[in-house]
């Protein structure tokens, strides 16, 4: 479920499907997944690239909004949902000649936030 493998967000989503069906769906549960695809390394979403870049980025998250469909579905299936999607950082991909995120840049600062209620199936 690592950031170095390239199905830890299908491995992520297996493990909170069987969490959810292990509770009844009056039971309130808190899901946090911290979707570590999305982090570096991503050029492993990429065939044949060696470095992170946008491109590698947008590749892994692709493959992460592949996945959140099946999630979705399987919280929708217990009972309407608050879901809250951020993220703890921004990456720089050559901004100012900057990489990474472990430095002070507006691209790591601006930090995407999104929040919006599924409701039941």
């Amino acid at each position: 479920m690592g950031a170095t493998s390239d199905r830890s967000t299908e491995h992520q989503v297996m493990l909170a499907q069987r969490l959810l069906r292990m509770h009844p769906s009056r039971q309130r549960i808190l899901l946090f997944i911290n979707v570590s695809a999305i982090h570096q390394p991503n050029c492993i979403f990429q065939r044949g690239a060696t470095k992170d870049s946008t491109e590698t980025m947008l590749a892994a998250l692709a493959y992460v909004d592949g996945w959140l469909g099946i999630l979705f579905q399987a919280i929708r299936s217990r009972a309407s949902a608050l879901v809250i999607l951020c993220s703890d950082h921004g990456t720089a991909y050559g901004e100012d000649g900057y990489i990474g995120h472990r430095l002070a840049h507006p691209v790591v600062w601006n930090v995407p936030y999104a929040q919006f209620v599924l409701e039941a199936a």
